[in-house]
């Protein structure tokens, strides 16, 4: 029983050292350095220029929406934007990582996020996308008709991922969404512990789905067996779930992970927002060539320096 406390306890200090920390995550390309062509182009800036709102959550964990948006959004009376809703790490909130919200904008969506400290249960990501519809229908809101609702995402870093996949997975809203991407999402053992309290089901996913990891102690424990216990996304763990969800449905699955053993879980934010951007701007723009990471036969992603561990399992064309 002590060792298991002790284990919990050193998980939650990870958790809370990788993402309560001081340091706010400034501009991505501090952290990524990359020659493979498309993760380069997703790396930059988009073509849009981009805003930002808030708007009161009326809820006390939310506290607030935060809702970044191209800005030509405002002027463009008939186009429709696609829109990605973001489930924070554990003790984290959008506004500490700003950068990738806005990465994401720059691209052309509409995302959306809120000050919420524990996401893994998924309410949060659905009451975000529940005023994002409900913004779509007002009049009076800069949102209307200007979000396409068959073109929704969403994302989740650490206890997020379990938050991403729990809103997809256990509301009626969750049909909305059609294409996924988690970063360092928990492992499902860490999910259940009384420590979290978000268990979640992957075989329930039937929608594409990404998901990444770090290669160093705090995300796989391949130098530390004995601590095999407090990997908080580890290779197994991405596994465990890929085959869940395969084991269901016939979707499009992808791991990877971060090669660089010197970037830890909270870095993995920049780390995998080239490659997330691609993916929504794949599924949710119908933009084919930002696919090209993962499709084809010699895709750019298993060819990168930048990730090891990739596997990718394409949905059977029907």
């Amino acid at each position: 029983m002590r060792r298991k406390f002790f284990q919990f306890f050193l998980t939650l200090s990870i958790l809370c050292f990788c993402g309560c920390g001081t340091s706010i995550l400034s501009e991505i390309k501090e952290y990524v350095q990359t020659s493979a062509p498309l993760e380069s182009k997703y790396l930059e800036t988009g073509p849009y220029a981009v805003k930002c709102i808030q708007r009161e959550a009326g809820d006390y964990k939310l506290k607030e929406f935060r809702i970044w948006y191209p800005a030509e959004l405002e002027e463009n009376r008939k186009k429709q934007y696609p829109a990605i809703v973001i489930c924070n790490g554990t003790g984290y909130r959008a506004t500490r990582f700003m950068t990738v919200f806005r990465h994401l904008a720059s691209w052309g969506f509409v995302v959306i996020g809120t000050e919420e400290k524990w996401t893994g249960k998924g309410r949060g990501a659905i009451l975000c996308l529940k005023f994002l519809l409900n913004e779509n229908q007002t009049p009076d809101s800069p949102f209307y008709r200007k979000i396409d609702p068959d073109r929704l995402g969403i994302a989740g870093h650490s206890q997020g991922g379990a938050g991403a996949i729990n809103a997809v997975t256990k509301y009626p809203e969750g049909k909305y969404f059609k294409a996924l991407f988690t970063i360092s999402g928990i492992n499902q053992t860490l999910a259940e512990s009384w420590l979290m309290r978000c268990p979640y089901d992957p075989g329930r996913l039937k929608i594409p789905v990404m998901m990444t990891a770090t290669s160093n102690p705090y995300g796989w424990d391949e130098d530390h067996p004995e601590r095999k216990d407090l990997g908080i996304c580890t290779l197994a763990s991405l596994k465990e779930n890929r085959d869940a969800i395969l084991k269901q449905n016939d979707t499009t699955v992808i791991i990877a992970r971060v090669a660089n053993k010197k970037k830890y879980h909270a870095e993995n934010l920049a780390m995998s927002t080239p490659y997330m951007t691609a993916w929504f701007v794949y599924w949710l723009q119908g933009d084919a060539s930002a696919g090209r990471f993962f499709l084809r036969n010699d895709p750019e992603l298993s060819k990168n320096p930048c990730w090891q561990d990739v596997e990718i399992h394409l949905q059977k064309q029907k």
